[in-house]
């Protein structure tokens, strides 16, 4: 059985996923989330155990920033540490300067150039699953470090 990777970035108005099996991309999504604190945290929780149920993915990559972020999104990673934490799901933390280094050349200074490179992967993406370019982004960047790390 080939192993699952999720990958998980958590912005203030999205939550977006990507799902690998081994290395190749299997399931791209992203939650758009309103503006009551109530909706939003029982929105991301659904959201997350039925990508957990689907998927159970042998482990996750969070995205993170060293900038400091907003309340809204130190709660919902929070709660998304949570849930995986129970489910005994193991989470590998990838800060967006290292996200940003690793795919060119002088180093990207932005999320915005990492859309381009992303979609050149993956081009049969449609507009809604390119809209969650950074957590695919970030799962290939754990899926590379690791298999290099192995030899």
């Amino acid at each position: 059985m080939t192993s699952k990777l999720l990958s998980i970035r958590i912005r203030r108005r999205s939550v977006a996923i990507a799902v690998f099996s081994g290395r190749h991309l299997e399931y791209l999504d992203m939650l758009h989330l309103c503006n009551e604190p109530e909706i939003v945290t029982d929105a991301v929780a659904r959201f997350m155990a039925r990508i957990l149920e689907n998927f159970k993915p042998s482990d996750v990559a969070l995205g993170t920033s060293r900038v400091a972020q907003g309340e809204r999104v130190k709660a919902l990673t929070q709660l998304v540490e949570s849930i995986l934490t129970a489910e005994g799901v193991p989470i590998w933390r990838v800060d967006d300067k290292t996200l940003l280094e690793s795919y060119a050349v002088p180093k990207l200074k932005n999320k915005d150039q990492l859309r381009p490179i992303v979609l050149s992967f993956w081009p049969h993406l449609g507009h809604r699953q390119a809209s969650a370019f950074e957590a695919a982004a970030l799962g290939l960047h754990v899926q590379v470090d690791r298999l290099l790390s192995h030899h």
